[in-house]
């Protein structure tokens, strides 16, 4: 029986770092690639990205990235997931400008 898999990689009980990837058979798409602002973090950090090591498994299958919108708690890690997975990137207009600074910023556009 096939069946579809919903992993969150992020923002699950938390404000940012919204990313979950979702399965069906041998293809896998990621929607959002968000980063966190931690309140109370270690002196030096400012950002939390979510752990993209998880995917390596299936990184065959990845397929695309879909942006829901601009927010940086969605788009903020887009940088660091496209040094992993080199994949099309997906959203509207608007939050396509802002990644495409953000690529820039990294030199990966």
């Amino acid at each position: 029986m096939d069946k579809l898999e919903i992993i969150p990689l992020g923002g699950i009980g938390e404000f940012g770092m919204n990313c979950m990837g979702i399965r069906y058979r041998d293809e896998m798409i990621v929607v959002d690639a968000g980063m966190g602002f931690p309140e109370e973090t270690p002196y030096g950090i400012d950002i939390s990205i979510p752990n993209f090591d998880f995917l390596e498994e299936y990184r065959d299958d990845i397929t695309a990235l879909f942006l829901t919108h601009g927010h940086e708690d969605h788009i903020g890690s887009t940088p660091y997931f496209l040094k992993k997975f080199n994949v099309p990137v997906y959203g509207s207009g608007l939050t396509l400008a802002f990644v495409e600074e953000k690529l820039n910023e990294h030199g990966i556009l």
